[in-house]
């Protein structure tokens, strides 16, 4: 390999424009999927996960540990055809896919209208 490619390889890694997806939650179109991800795309999501976890170059609000990234990798595949399908690994899936918020963890009282604006996109999570 020659040394400019390993630079750029190397410095590719620790880019911010890099790093990859909106940590936000995933487009309409992505989020009313449901079926399972192929090993493929879990793969693809568990190296851009990696990529966010050790890039020293940009402050997250929710970076991801590299345990963090694995722990979606074993959910992903566990959901998906390949690792037996296992339906509640499966809900899980969905359930991020969704973007779907349980009020009741957070941290603090939520708002009327935030909940609100969440049953109208249909990401407010179990009550």
């Amino acid at each position: 390999m020659p040394a400019w490619s390993f630079v750029e390889l190397s410095s590719s890694l620790l880019s911010p424009k890099t790093v990859g997806i909106s940590p936000f939650f995933q487009a309409d179109r992505e989020g009313i999927r449901s079926d399972a991800p192929n090993p493929i795309e879990a793969v693809w999501d568990y190296t851009l996960c990696t990529k966010r976890a050790i890039n020293t170059r940009i402050i997250g609000f929710c970076d991801p540990t590299l345990k963090q990234c694995v722990d979606d990798l074993v959910l992903s595949l566990k959901s998906s055809r390949l690792g037996g399908s296992n339906p509640a690994a499966l809900e899980e899936v969905l359930r991020r896919r969704r973007g779907s918020i349980s009020v009741n963890t957070l941290p603090w009282e939520p708002r009327p209208e935030y909940k609100e604006w969440l049953l109208a996109q249909g990401r407010l999570g179990n009550e």
